[in-house]
């Protein structure tokens, strides 16, 4: 089974809940200059939520650059997000990459 990075969840104003997580990124099909991560968020939304990532290099390593923020509704009944960043100059991705994600949203009623 998959394990997603943690998810904290925070009530917000006017019925809106802001949700945060951070996970290592990972190496993806496209490349070795292309590094992703997935979130998958327990709540499902009413529209589609902003979503704000940033990606952290950690110790020696070469920086990434966001390309894509993938949201996706009703996955197994959650919300996934997942983040794709590259190297700007397509070498290999080299060192350790944290991704950090804030999804801003209304939660669908029940």
């Amino acid at each position: 089974m998959t394990r997603f990075p943690n998810v904290d969840y925070e009530d917000g104003p006017f019925g809106a809940v802001y949700c945060t997580s951070s996970g290592l990124m990972g190496p993806q099909q496209g490349g070795d200059h292309i590094k992703g991560c997935e979130f998958r968020i327990a709540r499902r939304f009413d529209a589609a939520p902003a979503v704000s990532a940033s990606v952290t290099t950690i110790g020696a390593g070469n920086a990434l650059v966001l390309y894509a923020v993938k949201v996706n509704d009703n996955v197994d009944g959650a919300t996934q997000v997942v983040v794709y960043a590259q190297t700007w100059d397509a070498k290999p991705a080299k060192g350790v990459h944290v991704c950090s994600i804030v999804v801003t949203g209304t939660p669908v009623s029940k």
